[in-house]
């Protein structure tokens, strides 16, 4: 898909603009189109599963002070929550079956959903796991913590969400301009490409702006 959209990308940057330089800044803005609508995927199935995780924590440490075992709290939170959430219990769960450690199960599904909120259910596993204690307390607990950490990580994000709206828009504007004054009049930056240092100018220009963004989102990048 990458390589599709890329030519597509290029053959209408070329076509539409004359240039081959367009053609190429066209091809590379296409062909990240679909790492862009992969990682905002990701980033959506991590919200739904991070709101969901406090109530998989609830539902085990009911299942668990019941009388069910680990493995079974873990088959109960498969079958009765929604996706993603149920997909990452059940691989779990089907792992403990076949007699995987637990911990080794619940380190395989902290690397496939790294967040905090998996790393701490992993460790307190884990930690509960070598030296004993009561899991159901422990997990009612972390529960909470979950909870108010997902309430403060919200907070965060609506005070920052000018700030980062506003980095956006700054990032963005430059090409948006140079994108509406060559269509509104064409040749306007042939001077530019014409110039033996044109393409090396407007290439530094886009890494450097490139560079600062990341710095912004990096700053503007709210960790609990």
């Amino acid at each position: 898909m990458i390589v599709l959209c890329a030519v597509i990308g290029g053959v209408i940057g070329t076509v539409r603009m004359g240039n081959l330089a367009w053609g190429m800044m066209s091809a590379a803005a296409a062909g990240m189109c679909p790492v862009f609508y992969l990682r905002a995927l990701r980033r959506k199935r991590l919200a739904k599963f991070s709101e969901q995780f406090p109530e998989a924590l609830d539902m085990m440490t009911r299942a668990l002070r019941t009388g069910y075992a680990v493995g079974a709290a873990f088959q109960l939170v498969a079958e009765d929550m929604p996706e993603p959430l149920a997909t990452e219990f059940k691989r779990v769960f089907e792992q403990m079956a076949l007699g995987r450690p637990t911990t080794e199960a619940l380190k395989e599904m902290h690397d496939r959903i790294n967040t905090e909120d998996v790393r701490f259910f992993y460790i307190a596993v884990g930690i509960q796991r070598e030296v004993g204690g009561n899991l159901a307390e422990i997990l009612e607990k972390l529960a909470v913590v979950v909870r108010e950490r997902y309430k403060l990580l919200a907070f965060a994000e609506v005070l920052s969400a000018q700030q980062r709206l506003s980095a956006y828009c700054v990032g963005a504007s430059p090409f948006v301009a140079a994108l509406a004054l060559n269509f509104m009049r064409p040749g306007w930056f042939e001077p530019v490409w014409a110039w033996p240092y044109g393409m090396y100018v407007v290439i530094a220009g886009a890494v450097w702006m490139a560079v600062g963004f990341l710095i912004l989102k990096r700053i503007a990048n709210i960790t609990i």
